[in-house]
Parts: structure tokens; C-alpha cells; sequence
């Protein structure tokens, strides 16, 4: 063996004898009526009784305290309490693991429900099925209005908080809008006008979540009891504050259609100096033809549009079931000649310029639009355009909620069964009013 295997071996069981020796102890008898000892160690001096255990007949020693921590007389009183548990046929070590494990757990408990709203929002974000847009707007409506509750616990949010925050809401937005529109009017730009009051909408959506996420974890079971009694954003409806929005009722009329129709046509023109891109007018013609939502129509795969059948789909929708659509004259003439001119490699109809694996997020279209158009709009007020054009034009809420994908209400409506032919007679009707003071498609 070498000399360096002979020393480490050396050091080793050195190392072992001192640290048993530090943990053998010595009993110092001090009452014996009471069997009262002194433990010593090197490491430390403690009061322990050491007795049997009646029924068990077994050696039992109890540990009560370090020496010198209380004073003597109250040691006695615990060698007596250990003495007539020992002779009840109790182990006091026993009662005292179960306290531990029962403080361990109470503890445990307390600790758990301490969680805070930010660990809410990951577990319910990634238990439910949402649509990457709304999980992204969960997130920032939650940071943009309750960033200081994010680290507090949910135990800790209480009514008076959220009387508070709601107050507060709504002064800060007005101050914000205040702002963007005082730097609008400085650069000339339209200032953007609402139809609730200044915070009115963002107030209503931050509470909305914020309930949700409470009512999430609620009910959950810590510690032998729920979370949560009450859900403190109870309050508004308690207190009856929550103000009632203002539902958008705003479409486009038909001389602002005709108008729309006009610019359009005119950013199709090879002598066009406009704003309008070639995928805007594409984007906002078919939204005004089928009154689709802006993520159902940007994200239209071509292996989704069948020019055989003259179908084509729209996938991951709001009510979660794909929607398909029969193609009229213009809708079809669309989707052939964007297939005509799409690049290698894109898989969307309006695929992103950088990456065609992805959708264009189209984020600017309306933006451009406005720069140009008289009116200024939403994509949902076309939603709402091609809904009024077909109910002026007799077509039923059966019709018309089956071309925008709305959920069948009420057992009556379940029953009642849209064709392809009813849909296309529907898309064809509004095709015509829109393009009714046109000779031809005018994105051609």
C-alpha cells in the first residue's frame, strides 16, 4: 500500500473515532425518585429521564430540554409529566413526533396558501386551452394593472384593495389617452375616438380576470379547509359599481362601403402612391365579403382552401370549432390568384414576409387604412357590417350566426341545420350588395 493510500486511510478513521467520540454520551444521575439525568456530550449538556415504560417494560429516555435553558424547578415539573406518561404506558417521544409532524403540516398548509397571484396565473394559464392572443392578453392586462399585487399572496387581496384598484383604473388610462393624444394632435395624426368612457373597457377586462383567476383556485382544498372563502372582487357586484359597458353597434354604412370599395379598387392600380399594401386590400376585402375575425382570416392555411370543392376553412376559431365556408365568385377569384403569386415556402395565405412557415399578423392594416379612408374603423365593425347587410337582406340569425361561426342558443336553434347552399346563397347576398356599384372584383 502506498504511503499516500496509509495516511489518507489514517486521517480517515481518525475522523471517525473523534466524531463518534463526540457524539457519546454520559448519564449523570441527579434525582432518582424523579430519574432525573444530566446527557453530556461535547457537543452539549441536556436534561433527560430515563425510566421503563409500563406494559413495554422497555428503557425509555426522554429528552426535556439543554441545561440551563429553564430553571430547575420547571425541569422537575417535566420529569414528572414524562414520569406518569412513561407509567401510563405513553411514550412522551412519541407524542412529540406527532406534534412535530403535525406542526410540519399545519406549516406546510400555511405555507401553501400563501400563493400569490402571479403563480395563479402560470397554473391557470397553462391548465387552460386558450388562444395564444388571449393568453397574451390575460398576461398583460394582469401586468398592466395589477403588477404591485403579483407577489402578494391571494389570501392578502382584500375588498378595500379592490375598491381601491378599481378607482384607480380608469384616472389612469384617462391620463395615459391624454397623452397619446395631446403627441397625435402635435404630429397631425386623427386622435382615436371611444365609445365608454376613458378606462371604462380596460377596468371592466382587468376584474373579469382578475375573478377568473381567484375562482380558479378558490375552492381548492388546503389544509383541510377551501382557499378562499369569498372571491373579494364579490365587492363590485355587491356595491353594484360595476358601470355597464356600452355594446359597439357601429358598421359601416353603404356609402362607406361604396367608398371603401373605391379605395380599394384604386390601391390595386399600378399608378397607386398610397399606403395600402397588395395583402391589405386582400385582408380587408375578404373581411368585408365574409365578416371573418382577423386571426381566423391571417392564419387561413393554403391546405385549407380546396378549389375543387370551392371550400375553404378557418382553424383554432373563438368558439374552438373550425369554420368552413363555401368561396363566392370574389372570394374565389381571391384565393387563385394569391395561390398564383405565393412564394416558395408559404404555408398561409397571408404568409409573414419574413417567414412563410407563419402567419402575417396584419397588425399595421388598419393603420395604413386610416390614413387614407375618411372613417375610421374596427375588423369587427366589417363583422358587424356583413351581419346587417344580411339581415337587411332577409337572411335569419340561423343564416347569418352559421356564416359568422356564432354558437347555435337555445334547443329551438340546435335542431335547425345550415347547408352549403344556404351559407353560399347568404355569402353570395352580401358578396352583391357590397359590389353592387362595381363591374368587376376591385382587387382585381
Amino acid at each position: 500500500m502506498s504511503g499516500g493510500c496509509l495516511e489518507y486511510l489514517v486521517v480517515y478513521w481518525l475522523s471517525r473515532i473523534l466524531s463518534a467520540d463526540a457524539f457519546m454520551s454520559t448519564f449523570e444521575l441527579v434525582d432518582q425518585r424523579l430519574s432525573l439525568y444530566k446527557k453530556v456530550n461535547k457537543l452539549s449538556t441536556k436534561w433527560v429521564v430515563k425510566a421503563r415504560q409500563a406494559k413495554t417494560r422497555k428503557v425509555v429516555t426522554v429528552t426535556l430540554c439543554k441545561v440551563g435553558l429553564i430553571p430547575k424547578a420547571e425541569v422537575r415539573v417535566l420529569a414528572r409529566e414524562a414520569i406518569a406518561a412513561l407509567s401510563k404506558g405513553e411514550n412522551p417521544n412519541d407524542k412529540r413526533k406527532e406534534e412535530q409532524r403535525v406542526a410540519e403540516k399545519t406549516k406546510l398548509a400555511q405555507n401553501s396558501r400563501r400563493v400569490t397571484l402571479a403563480q395563479v396565473l402560470e397554473d391557470y394559464l397553462s391548465l387552460k386551452i386558450l388562444k395564444p392572443s388571449t393568453e397574451r392578453d390575460y398576461r398583460q392586462t394582469i401586468a398592466r394593472n395589477f403588477a404591485d399585487w403579483l407577489n402578494r399572496p391571494l389570501r392578502d387581496i382584500s375588498r378595500n384593495d379592490v375598491l381601491k384598484r378599481f378607482q384607480e383604473i380608469p384616472k389612469r388610462v384617462r391620463v395615459e389617452r391624454a397623452e397619446r393624444q395631446s403627441k397625435s394632435r402635435a404630429q397631425g395624426k386623427d386622435v382615436i375616438r371611444f365609445t365608454n368612457p376613458d378606462g371604462i373597457a380596460e377596468q371592466d377586462r382587468a376584474f373579469r380576470y382578475l375573478r377568473a383567476l381567484i375562482n380558479f383556485v378558490k375552492n381548492d382544498i388546503v389544509g383541510d379547509k377551501p382557499l378562499l372563502t369569498e372571491n373579494p372582487v364579490d365587492v363590485l357586484s355587491d356595491k353594484k359599481v360595476r358601470p355597464s359597458l356600452t355594446p359597439r353597434e357601429t358598421h359601416l354604412s353603404e356609402n362607406q362601403r361604396a367608398e371603401l370599395m373605391e379605395l380599394l379598387s384604386q390601391a390595386r392600380h399600378s399608378d397607386y402612391k398610397g399606403h395600402l399594401t397588395s395583402d391589405d386590400v386582400d385582408f380587408i376585402f375578404l373581411l368585408s365579403l365574409t365578416g371573418l375575425r382577423v386571426d381566423e382570416a391571417r392564419s387561413i392555411l393554403w391546405s385549407d382552401v380546396h378549389f375543387v370543392d370551392k371550400m375553404f376553412e378557418a382553424r383554432d376559431t373563438k368558439n374552438k370549432r373550425n369554420h368552413k365556408l363555401p368561396m363566392t365568385d370574389a372570394t374565389y377569384g381571391l384565393f387563385q390568384r394569391r395561390y398564383e403569386q405565393r412564394k416558395d415556402g408559404d404555408r398561409f395565405v397571408f404568409s409573414s414576409a419574413i417567414d412563410g412557415a407563419k402567419p402575417s399578423s396584419m397588425s399595421r392594416t388598419f393603420q395604413r387604412l386610416h390614413k387614407e379612408f375618411s372613417h375610421r374603423f374596427t375588423a369587427h365593425d366589417l363583422r358587424r357590417t356583413v351581419a346587417t347587410i344580411a339581415s337587411e337582406m332577409g337572411h335569419d340569425l340561423v343564416r347569418i350566426g352559421a356564416v359568422l361561426n356564432h354558437k347555435k342558443r337555445g334547443v329551438t336553434a340546435s335542431y335547425i341545420q345550415t347547408t352549403r347552399e344556404s351559407i353560399k346563397k347568404t355569402l353570395e347576398d352580401i358578396e352583391y350588395e357590397v359590389l353592387r356599384k362595381f363591374d368587376r372584383n376591385p382587387t382585381e
